[in-house]
């Protein structure tokens, strides 16, 4: 359907990019003191779009969130809590056509649960709204500026559906490997968005929720 497929990719790309964390050994590459590097990345992430189309309009509302901890050894894990949502709107019909699109990214608004039953995200941003009319002779268009606010609801149904996989290398003076784990759960998807105050109706969804674990740890001696 019109507007599933990038952002199916975008998400896909989001679970590919991370690989989980596991005890990893030193190579033996002499007496220097070698330089270790490590880091590891664990949470839930989900995306997923509510939308709607008609024989001359489509509207759609997309959110990625993930509620990630990070940590790069040796200090302290850190919270990496965000979500990225974006609008787009077109309406096409007779001498009048407008589109409208807008996207926001948000710390700390995610609420996930790790184990894919069910998670939650809100936001707003602005959104540029275009009516555009022909006189004529021309198209004339005005642009506005509106406010845009969405929540979404992900709620897990069917089998969670696991993946794991490895990479190392060894060279005389360095060692590099990682590991990934990481779960996924089809969800239903619900939620609300006003733009410019007004209610916005959608008639379709598809969304994911997902458990990542990552980690990659570096040995170097020069």
């Amino acid at each position: 359907m019109r507007g599933c497929t990038p952002h199916k990719v975008l998400a896909l790309a989001l679970v590919t990019l991370v690989t989980s964390f596991g005890v990893f050994g030193l190579p033996a590459m002499g007496n220097a003191a070698p330089t270790v590097e490590q880091y590891r990345l664990r949470g839930p992430a989900a995306y997923g779009a509510l939308y709607a189309y008609d024989d001359c309009s489509y509207t759609d509302f997309y959110v990625n969130a993930n509620a990630y901890w990070e940590k790069n050894a040796p200090g302290a894990p850190t919270s990496n809590n965000a979500v990225y949502a974006s609008f787009y709107q077109s309406r096409y019909c007779g001498d009048t056509w407008s589109y409208a699109y807008g996207s926001g990214f948000v710390s700390d608004a995610a609420q996930l649960d790790p184990k894919l039953e069910a998670g939650s995200a809100s936001v707003s941003f602005d959104v540029y709204v275009y009516e555009c009319g022909f006189d004529g002779e021309d198209y004339n268009c005005t642009e506005t500026v509106v406010p845009f606010t969405g929540t979404m609801n992900w709620t897990g149904v069917g089998a969670t559906s696991r993946e794991k996989s490895s990479y190392s290398y060894k060279t005389p003076s360095a060692m590099y490997r990682s590991r990934y784990s990481g779960s996924s759960r089809g969800a239903e998807v619900s939620g609300s968005a006003t733009l410019d105050g007004v209610s916005l109706n959608f008639s379709e969804s598809y969304g994911s929720l997902m458990s990542i674990s990552s980690g990659t740890m570096s040995v170097s001696r020069y």
